[in-house]
């Protein structure tokens, strides 16, 4: 157990979280149930390793390990799309994370934060009439983000929207001389469960 937890935690410092995942999974599997401090330990990184396989823990499993203040705000900002709660969050908990080598993968679940709130946006301007559903140009669409309370300028949306589609949370293109965004008419958000970020 205790080889898996530092071989978790070396490819944790060395920025693999994939290889890190499976070695603190072993390790959190043969620690003995008795052991609540070192099980606490093991989760600290395995979470973040996991929520970058977009697995994330419940409540419960939080609770029961005394992990709610590490990670319930920042699952729950991550999953309504607050993006500046969750930038809040990271930057007031940049000690932590950094000591656990955990920071950039959290930084990097950014990117599943503005996919929710701009699922959310599309969604919406689905439903106006005389509008088109698979497509909206960026300026509205900035639009729509701002009421949601996120800013941002036109060139920094265009960075997260070839993001997102680039890493396959979003299904789309974007045609740069209308300056819109064109999603696939079915589907255009894949299920996080078939998203994975940790490679």
């Amino acid at each position: 157990m205790e080889f898996g937890y530092l071989s978790g935690r070396f490819y944790t410092f060395t920025n693999c979280p994939g290889l890190a995942k499976k070695e603190l999974d072993d390790a959190f599997k043969h620690c003995a149930a008795s052991s609540m401090h070192n099980k606490r330990a093991i989760l600290l990184t395995l979470i973040p390793a996991k929520m970058l396989e977009n697995v994330y823990p419940t409540e419960r499993l939080l609770q029961k390990y005394h992990l709610t203040d590490e990670f319930l705000p920042l699952l729950t900002a991550l999953k309504t799309g607050n993006v500046s709660e969750y930038s809040r969050i990271l930057l007031d908990k940049f000690d932590l994370y950094t000591s656990l080598g955990v920071f950039i993968w959290l930084n990097k679940l950014k990117l599943v934060v503005y996919r929710n709130i701009i699922k959310k946006v599309l969604s919406l301007y689905a439903l106006l009439p005389h509008v088109k559903p698979d497509q909206i140009t960026f300026p509205e669409l900035k639009r729509a983000l701002e009421l949601a309370k996120v800013k941002m300028d036109v060139m920094e949306l265009e960075r997260v929207l070839v993001s997102l589609i680039s890493f396959g949370y979003l299904k789309a293109y974007i045609s740069h001389d209308q300056k819109t965004l064109v999603t696939r008419k079915l589907k255009p958000f894949p299920r996080l469960s078939e998203l994975n970020m940790s490679q």
